[in-house]
């Protein structure tokens, strides 16, 4: 997996586990803003490859606190640009509770990792201009980004694809690769949504991958990716509806499954869990009657 110059147009920014990708034309656009602490990092790199840190469209995946986290920050040091993002994402930033959440998240990555003496906080996110199935958005010089809502992660997902370049970013609407170089799913909104967005994906000619976490693939190991991410996860929806079965306790499933996978996780804790919760949930409810099956 790569940071750096993916191709004459595209660049991973940021480090390994917040990843940001900055897409070059005659208009520039970047693709999510990680955390709180990653908004110095980004400006860094922004400032290096773009005429005076102007950028013109910040494009969100969805409005998790590790992709949107540092937009408030970027906003207060760049020259002005848009925010786009899925209406769903933009009633998410609406919601107090919602805010508290994603503010609550940041602060336990800046005490890890604490900012060094620059005002990171989050007020408020807007978002300037929503996103649907079917958009372009025309960056110049043969590049045109199209948006597919690929919902399953997150209710509000969207993936953005450059077929001059077939380049795709999907944040984790494909899952994630762990340090053990598995795939981890994703679907914590809905299982079989989260499959029908891998296989839309699928049928893309795809060469480069901008990964939510992890940098970025090139070429076979591009063009392999979501189909291993596919029977990883179906692996993952059995072994949940097996250990169901087996203990008949959601909670119980949730404690063994983290028992066995956390210890290759580079994810924080407390979000692994949050995450692991809503998979459990939602195979829960999507497939009961293959859960109950041989159940007294």
């Amino acid at each position: 997996m790569r940071l750096g110059k993916l191709d004459g147009k595209i660049f991973a920014m940021g480090n390994g586990y917040f990843p940001s990708y900055l897409i070059i034309g005659e208009r520039i656009a970047m693709v999510d803003a990680g955390v709180t602490v990653m908004g110095p990092i980004y400006k860094k790199d922004i400032l290096s490859l773009t005429p005076n840190g102007k950028i013109d469209f910040l494009l969100l995946t969805h409005s998790h606190f590790d992709h949107c986290g540092a937009i408030p920050y970027l906003r207060r040091n760049l020259p002005p640009f848009k925010v786009l993002a899925s209406p769903i994402a933009k009633e998410v930033f609406r919601k107090e509770k919602a805010m508290e959440h994603i503010i609550n998240l940041n602060r336990e990555v800046e005490e890890i990792a604490p900012p060094q003496n620059e005002d990171i906080s989050i007020d408020r996110i807007d978002v300037d201009v929503e996103l649907r199935e079917g958009d372009f958005i025309d960056l110049g010089e043969g590049i045109k980004i199209e948006v597919l809502e690929t919902p399953g992660h997150t209710r509000c997902g969207l993936s953005f694809y450059i077929p001059s370049k077939k380049a795709i970013f999907f944040g984790e609407a494909g899952g994630v690769i762990e340090k053990d170089g598995t795939i981890r799913p994703q679907f914590l909104s809905s299982y079989n949504q989260y499959v029908n967005s891998i296989e839309k994906m699928k049928k893309l000619d795809i060469e480069i991958i901008g990964l939510a976490h992890g940098g970025a693939l090139i070429g076979e190991d591009a063009k392999n990716y979501l189909e291993k991410s596919l029977k990883e996860t179906i692996l993952f929806k059995e072994r949940i509806i097996e250990y169901f079965r087996k203990y008949r306790d959601r909670e119980k499933v949730i404690d063994v499954i983290a028992e066995e996978d956390f210890k290759n996780i580079s994810q924080p804790r407390t979000p692994y869990i949050l995450n692991l919760q809503a998979s459990v949930s939602t195979i829960e409810k999507e497939f009961p009657e293959e859960i109950t099956i041989n159940q007294v």
